[in-house]
């Protein structure tokens, strides 16, 4: 069988963050049909080409990043030139690209099927700044941008219902991010003597990094006054001197990446989600209650999810620093409702965010293709 091509700027053997588990999810849906080759491309300041230094990676591609809003799609002249020169197109019976610039810099033949995971199809912020203002104006070109290129390919996943509407007269299909560890038997509920609130994601990423500082300037002083005890942790990759102006605040720690997440959510009453800005659906509200416990997420988050979970039953939502205080509250007093918030949110995760579900999608997709 003719193997697929999946053009990427994360390669799928790295499960330490959302992006790269997508990936790697989306890497081994493929290969229960047939085997996978990885081409590795990705914007930059400058052109690069360089081997691939593992098996089943092709190349290392770079290319230069211009645009309109940070994006043009059209072919790059120099990695149209390095395809004619290492690749034959017909030896692929679909190219997959994560994520749309990779594969239509690459300027795939039309002869040659491709599909197209838009994970991260619409950004936005709502945040109530001038940046804020650009970025959306940024985003609203973005959308019609992608409109016209996104309509090359055959497929296009998206990683929401509410982004495949967005998008509509594409033939497009709802390819949920699910969580890349689930536990069929959730760790047990925190003791009654924990009070530690978790918040789990990238922090050198723009999106998380303004969500966390937002939380501790707006809600942890008036968690904190409210509740002595309470104690945050900030888990994930980011750089010392950031971590330590965090770490000032009263009763917060952020040991940066850890390697067993289960020991951060067990010692956790429920995690936090302030996010304001950025695309796609955070995988962190998932993979808190892949875990067994609930989250606490913005209104703005919950656009992603809102036809899966119910706001005050499987996910406590805030619309401002005000209410995301109070749903904190209101789980840190209750055991019961975190509980139940929980179980909730599990049965929403094992319904519309497992790896089966993900898998069949791919599964239907590709049976589909073969027969057409």
């Amino acid at each position: 069988m003719k193997p697929a091509l999946l053009v990427t700027p994360v390669l799928p053997w790295n499960g330490s963050f959302g992006a790269a588990q997508r990936t790697s999810l989306l890497y081994n849906a493929l290969q229960r049909h047939m085997p996978v080759e990885v081409l590795q491309v990705e914007g930059a300041h400058a052109f690069e080409a360089l081997p691939g230094d593992r098996d089943g990676l092709l190349a290392r591609l770079k290319y230069k990043s211009t645009g309109i809003a940070g994006l043009s799609l059209r072919p790059d002249k120099r990695l149209r030139g390095w395809a004619a020169k290492h690749l034959d197109w017909n030896r692929y019976s679909v190219v997959v690209g994560r994520y749309p610039a990779p594969a239509l810099k690459l300027g795939v033949p039309t002869s040659v099927p491709l599909w197209i995971d838009a994970d991260d199809a619409v950004r936005r912020s709502a945040r109530k700044t001038l940046d804020a203002a650009l970025t959306n104006m940024k985003s609203a070109l973005r959308t019609r941008i992608l409109q016209s290129a996104l309509s090359r390919a055959q497929i296009v996943f998206f990683t929401s219902e509410a982004e495949r509407r967005r998008y509509n007269g594409l033939c497009g299909k709802v390819l949920p991010n699910v969580p890349f560890v689930f536990r069929p038997d959730p760790i047990a509920p925190a003791p009654e003597n924990k009070s530690t609130l978790l918040f789990v994601g990238a922090l050198w990423y723009g999106p998380n990094k303004e969500g966390v500082e937002w939380f501790l300037k707006q809600c942890w002083p008036i968690l904190k006054q409210r509740f002595a005890e309470l104690r945050l942790r900030l888990i994930g990759a980011c750089p010392p001197a950031q971590r330590a102006q965090w770490e000032a605040y009263p009763d917060v720690e952020s040991p940066g990446f850890v390697d067993d997440l289960a020991v951060e959510y067990d010692r956790a009453l429920f995690a936090v989600a302030p996010i304001r800005e950025g695309a796609g659906t955070n995988i962190k509200v998932l993979e808190a209650y892949a875990y067994g416990r609930p989250c606490v997420i913005t209104q703005f988050s919950y656009a992603a999810f809102a036809d899966s979970f119910k706001a005050g039953e499987s996910i406590a939502v805030a619309r401002d620093a005000e209410e995301m205080v109070e749903r904190c509250a209101e789980l840190y007093r209750s055991a019961d409702a975190r509980a139940r918030m929980a179980a909730a949110g599990r049965e929403v995760l094992a319904r519309d965010f497992s790896q089966q579900r993900f898998d069949r999608i791919i599964d239907e997709t590709m049976q589909k293709a073969m027969q057409a």
